[in-house]
């Protein structure tokens, strides 16, 4: 019996050392349940051009709730780095003191890669080192109270964006909600004309579905002008103008991306949003300021080539 008790604490002994926080472990399944510390750094950086991290602030936020929930779970301290990203300047929360380690990491760009793949190489790197440094923009599972906390936590903007939010918020009226219309993205190299078919289709649905209380949101500035002519309908305006609005990943016109973060941080306000996009998906932008801030969404498919 002593024996048998010994053979077993000697077994123990081993499975403690190969669990130690320092280990590199061998065996896939022991990963998730592993007490190893492990942190990944999420980074952002479209200030580089050749990191690739060019996607829209919805999609980039969409991929730090994906990782936090990954993290939360797998017991993985989380890190989110965008000095070297336009959002810095406009977000307060997305500055890390890690910085003077990171700014020179070579990033793993797991960008547009699916969820399982993510999570792949995730625990792939993760079995060899403790600290790992990528880009993702996954999906995340159904948010939870939590989840939320920490997406507004991360759009929390700098103050003087927020005193430029509330101002425009106050030519707003009470209880507005949000029209949006997404064209293609190369509307921001040339805008789109009324004898577009697209155009048209989004006019008339507009036409049909307008509402006193509904704010007028596109990036075509074209179609904005258009239809505050003709509708009179209420837009976010710069000094009584139509602000310039550009793609907050691609674009490196402060001013432009600024406009476009006013845009994002006052869908967080609306009591509802109807979406009407090209894309056969639902535009980012506003699906997950509808999500995290618990806003009915409705999101149209608009397909320019049907009648």
């Amino acid at each position: 019996m002593k024996q048998y008790l010994k053979y077993f604490l000697l077994i123990i002994l081993i499975l403690c050392i190969l669990l130690s926080p320092f280990c590199k472990i061998s065996k896939k399944e022991w990963f998730l349940d592993t007490e190893c510390k492990k942190t990944i750094h999420l980074i952002w950086r479209n200030k580089i051009k050749e990191s690739k991290t060019n996607h829209g602030f919805g999609d980039k936020l969409r991929g730090a709730i994906f990782l936090n929930q990954y993290c939360k779970k797998n017991k993985i301290n989380l890190n989110i780095d965008a000095t070297d990203d336009i959002c810095s300047k406009y977000l307060k929360n997305v500055v890390s003191s890690e910085y003077d380690i990171i700014k020179n990491k070579k990033i793993i760009n797991l960008g547009d890669k699916t969820n399982n793949e993510i999570k792949e190489t995730i625990e792939k790197l993760l079995l060899e080192q403790n600290i790992i440094y990528i880009y993702c923009n996954g999906y995340p599972n159904e948010l939870t109270e939590d989840d939320k906390n920490f997406a507004k936590y991360i759009c929390e903007p700098q103050d003087d964006l927020m005193d430029e939010i509330n101002k425009k918020l106050k030519d707003l009226p009470n209880n507005f909600g949000i029209k949006h219309f997404r064209f293609n993205d190369n509307i921001f190299n040339t805008d789109i004309t009324i004898d577009n078919k697209l155009f048209k289709k989004y006019y008339d649905l507009l036409l049909a579905n307008n509402r006193k209380s509904d704010i007028l949101f596109t990036n075509s500035n074209n179609f904005k002008t258009y239809a505050k002519e003709n509708l009179k309908i209420k837009t976010i305006d710069c000094n009584n103008e139509l602000c310039k609005i550009q793609h907050t990943g691609e674009s490196s016109d402060e001013e432009s991306v600024k406009n476009s973060f006013i845009e994002f941080l006052i869908l967080s306000k609306a009591k509802y949003i109807t979406s009407y996009s090209c894309y056969d998906w639902a535009s980012n932008f506003v699906k997950w300021p509808s999500k995290i801030y618990d806003i009915p969404f409705y999101n149209v498919y608009v397909n320019e080539n049907i009648i």
